[in-house]
């Protein structure tokens, strides 16, 4: 991993995770919401990793979900992961206790550390450009790019 990564994900409070959150993973692989930064250990993670989806499994569901909805690459999991259960006002519904509780402004030092290392992502940069679109383009956006990523699987 970037020592550069790995140094901000060490600001990143444990939290001894039950994996029972699955609900709440979006189609965070898909979208490609992480950083550029996170993008080779990411990419390398899933590619190695031997994911079987459930039968009919939808595309707004993370695509690092096994069949028993546990994450396939949460060593290598994005920061985005990482702040679950652990930033002020995200607390787990399942009662996983942070070491600490992370502030907004700490996880946004964090985003921008990361981002500047290599680049805000994709998804940023989808975000930037779709900034003035109706509801109906990003609905589009987001459709195309899960259906695209989704044949690439």
């Amino acid at each position: 991993m970037n020592p550069e990564v790995a140094a901000l994900y060490a600001r990143i409070p444990k939290i001894e995770c039950r994996q029972k959150c699955q609900v709440y993973c979006g189609a965070i692989v898909q979208l490609g919401a992480y950083t550029e930064a996170e993008r080779p250990e990411i990419e390398r993670a899933m590619q190695d990793a031997e994911i079987v989806r459930p039968p009919g499994a939808s595309l707004l569901e993370c695509s690092a979900l096994d069949v028993h909805g546990r994450c396939a690459i949460y060593a290598q999991r994005p920061a985005i992961c990482r702040f679950f259960g652990v930033v002020e006002g995200m607390t787990c519904p399942h009662g996983c206790v942070p070491e600490r509780i992370l502030s907004h402004a700490a996880m946004t030092e964090i985003l921008n550390g990361l981002a500047a290392i290599a680049g805000a992502g994709r998804f940023a940069d989808a975000k930037k450009s779709l900034k003035s679109a109706g509801a109906d383009e990003l609905i589009k956006h987001v459709s195309e790019t899960l259906l695209h990523r989704e044949s690439d699987l």
